[in-house]
């Protein structure tokens, strides 16, 4: 996304001076290490975070030339713009880079490939997580209060908990609780109290931000029928066998080989909407986890986002439940 800005020295260097103090000093997460630059109308957002700490400042734009956001390193960033000697400067995105103008000197500055910053939680929400660090799923429930802060809930005891959930009438009315030790689930009928565990779950931001390169939309019926034909081939339990998914215009095509039963290929008609000049995307799963990926989806037409980069996983939802969101890694080939 382009945009090209001019903004005064001294009001931009004094927004980086303030928020850069939200900036992560133990980057668990590389873009944690990086400022937030987005415009909108006729101001510039400056934001930082260490995912306990959020801060944004705005910035008035002089001139403007597109909108957008982008995140670069913070350090380099606020040093250079400390030390320019003009009263104002240019700064322009074009790829992955952002040129910053200033007189008759320039600097070039690389981006993250994200061009946004986790956000912050919203209020009244519950957020449920988890994962096995292949996979991940997220259910996001907004205009849900009385129950804050985060903890991790052991996974035999959540399970325990759904099916008291699932067994419970649909208009029951369900109350949550906790306290440093224990959380509680009351539906009508049965209590369930399950111990937290003292561990911090492992952030999550830097998942659900990595950026993709196709979104595919299609009714939910032909991508689940597709996966668990695909399934039957392979076998639920082969370690050896892979799901090969490749977006062309119109169409998802997914394939899976298993060297000691054979192969199969679908193709299905589909919306495809591809970034960065893309044309054809192709990555590789498990076979077995983009089944139940796509077996937990409620809804009519799913949305799917894939990425051509090795390291960002898949994403999977539909358009009538965005709440519920599944992320599934690819496969890494051995070379």
């Amino acid at each position: 996304m382009h945009m090209r800005i001019t903004v005064s020295r001294d009001a931009l260097a004094g927004a980086l001076d303030r928020v850069t103090r939200a900036v992560a000093n133990q980057l668990a997460l590389p873009l944690l290490g990086g400022v937030q630059l987005t415009v909108d109308a006729a101001s510039l957002r400056v934001i930082a975070t260490d995912l306990t700490l959020w801060m944004d400042a705005s910035v008035p734009v002089e001139t403007l030339d597109g909108a957008g956001s982008a995140v670069v390193p913070a350090g380099p960033l606020t040093e250079l713009v400390r030390r320019i000697p003009t009263d104002t400067l240019t700064m322009e995105t074009s790829g992955q880079q952002m040129a910053i103008q200033y007189g008759r000197g320039r600097a070039t500055i690389h981006q993250y490939e994200e061009d946004a910053l986790p956000a912050p939680p919203e209020d009244e929400a519950i957020e449920m997580v988890a994962s096995d660090s292949t996979r991940m799923a997220r259910w996001h429930l907004p205009g849900v209060g009385g129950v804050s802060g985060r903890f991790v809930v052991p996974s035999r005891a959540m399970a325990e908990i759904a099916r008291a959930l699932a067994e419970a009438d649909d208009d029951a009315e369900v109350s949550v609780a906790r306290s440093d030790v224990a959380l509680m689930v009351r539906t009508p009928h049965l209590r369930c109290v399950a111990r937290l565990l003292d561990d911090q779950y492992p952030p999550v931001q830097g998942v659900t931000s990595r950026s993709t390169s196709v979104t595919v939309r299609l009714p939910l019926e032909d991508l689940r029928g597709a996966a668990e034909r695909l399934v039957v081939v392979t076998g639920r339990g082969n370690s050896q066998a892979d799901l090969v998914a490749r977006v062309e215009p119109g169409l998802l095509i997914l394939s899976t080989t298993a060297s000691e039963v054979g192969h199969a290929a679908e193709e299905l008609e589909a919306e495809t909407e591809f970034a960065d000049g893309a044309e054809i995307v192709t990555a590789s799963y498990n076979p077995k986890f983009w089944a139940e990926a796509v077996q937990a989806l409620v809804g009519e037409i799913a949305e799917v986002r894939l990425s051509a980069v090795a390291s960002h996983p898949a994403r999977l939802a539909t358009m009538e439940r965005p709440m519920y969101t599944h992320w599934l890694m690819p496969l890494v080939p051995l070379v």
